[in-house]
């Protein structure tokens, strides 16, 4: 009968949809292992770069606060070379009016 075969060709249709539906979903589910996979990497790589943004920012702020205590103890020094220059110099004068004295 004219019922059967729409029955069968609907039954059909039904089949190859079902078959399109599969393969589309073992594609996806697929895709979303290698997605997870990623993202999985993608976490682990980010966890890495946070510590060693941590690191870095610790380091560099101990590097900087030695700069500073190197610069002032620079300056520190400078000032005591320039008061011991003068200081030399006014010796060497000194020695100078010494020796022609004596």
């Amino acid at each position: 009968s004219v019922h059967c075969v729409v029955c069968s060709v609907h039954f059909t249709v039904c089949s190859v949809h079902f078959t399109v539906c599969s393969v589309h979903f073992t594609v996806c589910s697929v895709h979303y292992m290698v997605c997870s996979v990623h993202f999985a990497v993608c976490s682990v790589r980010f966890t890495v770069c946070s510590v060693h943004y941590i690191v870095c920012s610790v380091h560099f702020t101990v590097c900087s606060v030695h700069y500073m205590v190197c610069s002032v103890h620079f300056a520190v020094c400078s000032v005591r070379f320039t008061v011991c220059s003068v200081h030399y110099m006014v010796c060497s004068v000194h020695f100078t009016v010494c020796s022609v004295h004596c």
